[in-house]
Formats: C-alpha cells, sequence, structure tokens
C-alpha cells in the first residue's frame, strides 16, 4: 500500500489516526528506495513546486564544509528575508503578467 492510498484511506475514515501513524511508519524505510524524482512527483500532487531544488553539493562544491553544515547554509538562504521578498514579489510579477485578477485573502497586500 503507498503513501497516498493510505491518506486516501484516512481522509476517507477507513483507518483511524493511529492505524495511519503505524502504517506509515511500516512505510517509512520504504521511502528510501523512491527515486528522488518520484518524490519529487509525489510533492508536484500534492501542489509543491519542486522543478528548483538545491542540494547539500551546491553549497559542498565551492566549500569546504560537512553536508550537516551545508544544509545550515542552504536553510539560512531560502529563509532569509531577501529570498522570500524576492520570490514573493516574482509571484506578484508573473501573476500580474499572465493577467491573473488578484484575491482579497492576503491581510499583507
Amino acid at each position: 500500500m503507498t503513501i497516498k492510498d493510505l491518506i486516501w484511506e484516512f481522509e476517507n475514515g477507513s483507518i483511524s489516526p493511529y492505524k495511519l501513524v503505524e502504517k506509515l511508519k511500516e512505510t517509512e524505510t520504504d521511502l528510501k528506495e523512491v527515486s528522488t524524482q518520484d518524490l519529487r512527483n509525489e510533492l508536484e500532487l500534492r501542489g509543491w513546486q519542486t522543478d528548483n531544488l538545491w542540494h547539500v553539493d551546491d553549497v559542498m562544491q565551492n566549500y569546504e564544509c560537512t553536508s550537516e553544515n551545508a544544509m545550515d547554509v542552504l536553510k539560512k538562504v531560502m529563509h532569509s528575508d531577501g529570498i522570500i521578498e524576492d520570490i514573493y514579489n516574482s509571484i506578484d510579477d508573473e501573476a500580474e503578467h499572465m493577467e491573473y485578477r488578484r484575491t482579497n485573502n492576503n491581510p499583507f497586500n
């Protein structure tokens, strides 16, 4: 049974939250066998943009550091105010260029 199947069963009331957690724990080791592309495809099906992912190797190719340190660098960069602001500004620019109408759901607009 796939994770997607388990979540579907949970959402439709076929299994309890406890059973879902137990089944997911059993499936956890299987995720290591799933290809990166399949994982990306699954995330895209759930609404996530996965075309541009960064890897610790992107840092380690230029700096002498551990993979843990490289991950810290990536996390700090991706959570920086400047990057987040640039992404939201780019989203606005592209959506406006495509002539999408802005919603009034965001109190920060």
